[in-house]
């Protein structure tokens, strides 16, 4: 399900006159669709129009709270916890050993604001994984205080490190995993213009086959917008991964629906 696109419209406010365009509202909607299925699957995609509104995670809130079934998270405002698993696996295939390896998150530039939920998770994951983590992205990208705050105590809990830098001469060199992704700055919400123009300024953070070192395995979770995030000599480089990270996502959603299932 994926409200709003997939269906029409629901309303997600409590206790207002329902005479605008959305029909339906998200309390009888999550509860009818429950009763046709034995698991259901939501994708809560982020407003970019207010980070604290995305923070609150209100439509999928909603249906933890209303659904009948067990509930999959397909992709929230600020998590997506199967690309994560999917993660979670391309890592471990590549990396005998993960604890004490270096995971870096790298921001690119993009023609457009894109929801920091993947790069939440593509955190996440390196840091429940014992990794040492490196945040990197320009001044004014970083994520939300709530996952910088659970990354540090991942980190701390796991003996490792957590940083973040804003320039690229300080992305460590012998970074394991390489974790391509971009996201909109919080400042610029509804604010295009001026998004555009702060991807224009950091056209130097797109990645190329340079960056990878000699230890790098290249991730991104795809889509990928070849020579404006990454390059093609990146992308087809023989340390990326990312159609056996794309794959994954298969093995990752089977074993959550076996799991539920069981």
């Amino acid at each position: 399900v994926t409200p709003g696109s997939g269906t029409w419209a629901f309303e997600t406010d409590f206790g207002v006159r329902m005479d605008s365009d959305k029909p339906e509202h998200i309390k009888e909607a999550i509860r009818v669709m429950a009763r046709y299925v034995d698991i259901l699957g939501v994708r809560t995609f982020a407003s970019l129009s207010s980070l604290q509104d995305d923070a609150e995670e209100r439509v999928l809130s909603a249906f933890e709270e209303y659904s009948t079934v067990p509930l999959v998270s397909l992709e929230s405002a600020m998590e997506h916890p199967c690309q994560m698993i999917a993660d979670m696996l391309t890592i471990r295939e590549r990396l005998s050993e993960t604890r004490g390896k270096t995971f870096c998150l790298r921001w690119a530039p993009h023609i457009k604001s894109l929801p920091m939920a993947v790069p939440n998770s593509a955190a996440l994951a390196g840091a429940l994984l014992g990794m040492n983590l490196t945040i990197a992205a320009p001044k004014g990208y970083e994520l939300h205080e709530r996952y910088s705050t659970r990354l540090q105590q991942l980190c701390d809990a796991s003996g490792t490190t957590f940083q973040h830098v804003t320039s690229l001469n300080e992305i460590p060199s012998d970074c394991e995993i390489l974790y391509v992704k971009s996201w909109g700055a919080p400042e610029f919400y509804g604010n295009p213009t001026a998004q555009t123009k702060s991807f224009e300024s950091h056209k130097s953070w797109m990645v190329d086959e340079n960056d990878l070192g000699s230890t790098a395995y290249l991730m991104h979770c795809l889509p990928v917008r070849r020579n404006v995030v990454v390059s093609d000599r990146a992308l087809d480089h023989e340390r990326s991964v990312i159609i056996d990270q794309a794959e994954n996502r298969l093995w990752g959603q089977l074993a959550v629906l076996n799991d539920l299932r069981a």
